[in-house]
């Protein structure tokens, strides 16, 4: 079994990310790619692509965001909030839970997919 990690913003790259974008994107067609070739071995492959994570990475890229769009970071945040139907970001918690079902025999007849760990969220 093999899992990847994505990113929901390889289906929909904010401006300024084009680079990070890409890469996932290519994530996602790898692991597509590697479960067609794979399955007849019953080796299982998925990708949890997480969204907006209350990660570093994640607080400094909006952090550039709030710098370049010249408005407050925490209401950058709020706003973000308030976009995500589960009204939080991400915690590592919430990633660990879905490759811990990934890994287990629960997911046997799972392969080929993208999960999205967003709470919801649909980019604008």
């Amino acid at each position: 079994m093999i899992i990847t990690i994505g990113s929901i913003f390889g289906r929909d790259t904010p401006i300024g990310s084009a680079a990070y974008g890409a890469s996932k994107a290519g994530v996602v067609a790898l692991t597509a790619a590697l479960a067609r070739e794979l399955g007849p071995h019953n080796i299982r492959v998925n990708c949890v692509s997480p969204g907006n994570m209350a990660t570093d990475m994640h607080w400094h890229a909006l952090q550039r965001r709030a710098d370049r769009e010249d408005v407050p970071f925490d209401a950058l945040v709020t706003n973000l909030r308030s976009e995500i139907p589960l009204g939080r970001h991400g915690r590592p918690e919430d990633i660990a839970a879905l490759v811990s079902f990934l890994a287990s025999p629960d997911a046997f007849y799972i392969t080929g997919q993208t999960i999205n760990v967003d709470g919801g969220y649909q980019p604008r």
